[in-house]
């Protein structure tokens, strides 16, 4: 499994094809050897024999498509989708990543967690078959954390209540979080 979170700051496609090449050549030692064959011929899927110098996105895609290969099963799993990166580019990459063709084939499946977001919906619609809208399940374990959180602070004495106001301020934390 490869696994890489996008946090809030803009991530370019060929950095997350970095951390992922870097994670299969830690999980299976077979990686490192078909790694060196592939530099060592210089492959570019096109039939050129021009040794590595350094590695293009569709060197990226191709090397990860092969170690692949070498996986029963390999997932290749990109986490916060929606805090902070280029759409279109990840979901080409995404797309290309599982795509058996005659030049390589793959054995790569997606996984990508996002919130629901209208500015990306077109992006996931096209890499997605499978939605699967969280939002209704999270509000029991949102309330729980919040209840627990507010209970903790009011024990420590950094938050003085009356009445049921530990009630209306957990319902409003929870209007806000919105199911995130």
């Amino acid at each position: 499994m490869v696994y890489f979170y996008c946090y809030k700051e803009k991530h370019d496609f060929q950095s997350v094809l970095s951390t992922a090449v870097s994670q299969l050549l830690q999980q299976n030692p077979k990686c490192l050897e078909c790694a060196r064959t592939l530099f060592d011929n210089g492959t570019q899927g096109n039939g050129q024999n021009n040794h590595f110098t350094s590695l293009t996105m569709g060197n990226y895609i191709l090397l990860i498509k092969t170690l692949s290969l070498l996986f029963d099963k390999c997932f290749f799993v990109v986490d916060a989708l929606d805090e902070g990166t280029e759409y279109n580019e990840f979901a080409n990459g995404l797309k290309a990543l599982t795509l058996s063709d005659a030049e390589s084939a793959s054995n790569v499946q997606v996984f990508v967690t996002s919130r629901d977001d209208t500015s990306h919906d077109q992006f996931m619609k096209t890499l997605a078959t499978l939605d699967l809208p969280l939002r209704e399940e999270m509000k029991q374990d949102i309330r729980i954390y919040l209840s627990e959180e507010v209970e903790k602070q009011i024990r420590l004495g950094k938050l003085a209540v009356e009445g049921n106001s530990a009630s209306i301020i957990i319902e409003k934390l929870e209007e806000k979080a919105d199911g995130m």
